[in-house]
């Protein structure tokens, strides 16, 4: 126990300071905020509030947690909502900016597939024209037609018919007739 050490603590007090040594940037704030009240006494009888950084490292001496609302509502270095826009435009976007600049794209696409479609339809006329056959909008305008168009048409869907039917019955037919010569093959093993 010659070293100076009390009953089973492992702690020198002859090298522990008597006095509280305070954090450099504490001691710091302490000197800025006397002067600022020296300064503010003198002019009016009002003290600067402290700054964001001395409240919070005051806090965290207490043993305080965070801020209440009360004194986040209240505290004087709190943005203004004016900055807050201004430094947060993107985020906010109270413009609409992105939804204009997407209508406005969306119409540019809507021109664009206009100006093909003309583009397209004009082609396609100028081929009906020289082919000879009639175009869409003329085969959709069913009373423009002539008596002796609508008759060839109807003759030509006539024969489209005929000839299927033709070609099921000769399908049918052949198949008909493999059965019978099977079965008669059939009958003959037995």
């Amino acid at each position: 126990l010659d070293r100076g050490l009390q009953g089973g603590c492992t702690v020198d007090y002859s090298k522990v300071s008597d006095r509280h040594v305070d954090d450099k940037r504490f001691e710091r704030e302490s000197e800025h905020k006397r002067s600022l009240e020296t300064a503010n006494n003198a002019s009016s009888g009002q003290t600067a509030p402290p700054s964001a950084a001395y409240d919070a490292f005051i806090r965290m001496q207490l043993g305080q947690g965070d801020r209440t609302i009360a004194d986040k509502i209240n505290d004087p270095n709190r943005l203004t909502w004016d900055h807050f826009k201004k430094i947060n435009a993107e985020k906010l976007d109270l413009h609409g900016g992105e939804i204009k600049k997407m209508v406005e794209y969306r119409k540019q696409l809507d021109r664009d597939r206009e100006d093909r479609l003309k583009r397209s339809k004009s082609k396609q006329r100028k081929k009906d024209s020289s082919s000879g056959s009639p175009s869409e909008s003329e085969r959709s305008n069913g009373p423009s037609l002539s008596l002796d168009e609508k008759a060839k048409r109807k003759k030509k869907r006539k024969k489209r018919r005929d000839k299927k039917e033709e070609r099921k019955r000769v399908k049918n037919s052949s198949n008909d007739s493999g059965r019978i010569e099977t079965e008669k093959d059939n009958s003959r093993d037995k």
